[in-house]
């Protein structure tokens, strides 16, 4: 089962915000996407559910193929929006230019229940381009994991 969308709380700042906003990844619409300006492994993305919300799995999709990919990110799950502190928890998925839907399935991962937090922050890790520009295309959360997906992490 898909969980509403999240607002969105801060992002690294877009590259064209017109044209690559941070609420592309929301829209439903492969042909845009959030571009981050020059974000490098800088880029992220911190989503607020607004209360403590399970997620079992989330959906990644990346911007659409070589060089925009980013090879490595991290999911922080944290109460308050101080990431990286006691209570949080992260989780951490690689992929290869050739995967442009990721999985990342918490069951599988550990937490049979999911994990219960306010906020999460994606977080880029291992930048894929050169040019600095990342980003990606859509997200979703889910409170039982999706069936039929291409590629899952665990």
């Amino acid at each position: 089962r898909r969980i509403p969308n999240p607002s969105i709380y801060a992002n690294y700042p877009e590259d064209n915000s017109a044209v690559d906003a941070v609420t592309n990844v929301f829209n439903d619409n492969f042909a845009k996407s959030y571009v981050s300006w020059y974000g490098l492994n800088n880029t992220y993305i911190v989503f607020d559910f607004g209360s403590p919300t399970t997620v079992s799995a989330v959906e990644i999709w990346d911007r659409g193929g070589a060089p925009y990919n980013v090879r490595e990110a991290q999911l922080i799950f944290s109460n308050d929006l101080n990431f990286g502190d006691a209570g949080d928890i992260t989780v951490t998925y690689t992929k290869s230019d050739s995967d442009l839907v990721t999985l990342v399935d918490l069951i599988a991962q550990g937490y049979p229940n999911g994990v219960a937090r306010r906020y999460v922050k994606w977080q880029v890790t291992v930048n894929g381009t050169t040019d600095g520009n990342n980003g990606m295309n859509e997200i979703a959360f889910y409170a039982t994991p999706p069936v039929g997906t291409g590629i899952s992490i665990h």
